[in-house]
């Protein structure tokens, strides 16, 4: 159990937990393409001045040159935007990200290896005076002939506070 000060309402209670919420039911693929994509079952919504925390796992597959760009886009100008990664590449590289401070910004894995990877992103984010949706989309960071894949089983955690 936390207690939590939320501007001029005071003192909120919030268990420790977060919510899952999001699960990914089938696998979705891009191919040829590094047009970024939504992933419908990641897209939340997010109010006027709200606050949120959120937790991506998720599984994919890419080819060699293709690999995994991703981006997680908030409504236009939040307060604060803060996103951490932690990366399995194909090739069982860990590589952690540094801090996006902007949700204009993309990333990537990138690996010289075709396979399955792992992604885990936190991101919190505090919201301005545009409600809206959060979003996650992904493409292939190189156009390749080969699928770029969001597993199955990949889910989102969140939790307003």
């Amino acid at each position: 159990m936390s207690l939590t000060l939320n501007g001029a309402s005071g003192a909120v209670y919030s268990p420790d937990i977060l919510t899952v919420s999001k699960i990914v039911e089938a696998d979705q693929s891009v191919i040829s393409s590094t047009a970024l994509v939504t992933v419908p079952q990641f897209t939340m919504p997010i109010g006027i001045n709200q606050r949120v925390l959120l937790r991506y796992v998720i599984q994919f597959s890419a080819g060699a040159t293709g690999d995994l760009k991703y981006f997680v886009d908030a409504p236009a100008s939040p307060t604060s935007f803060r996103q951490a990664s932690l990366s399995v590449d194909p090739a069982g590289a860990v590589a952690g990200g540094a801090i996006l401070t902007s949700e204009s910004n993309t990333a990537s894995v990138v690996s010289a290896s075709a396979g399955g990877g792992l992604l885990f992103l936190n991101v919190v984010i505090a919201n301005g005076a545009t409600a809206g949706d959060v979003i996650f989309q992904f493409a292939q960071n190189s156009s390749e002939a080969v699928n770029t894949t969001i597993r199955a089983g990949s889910y989102l955690e969140y939790r307003y506070f």
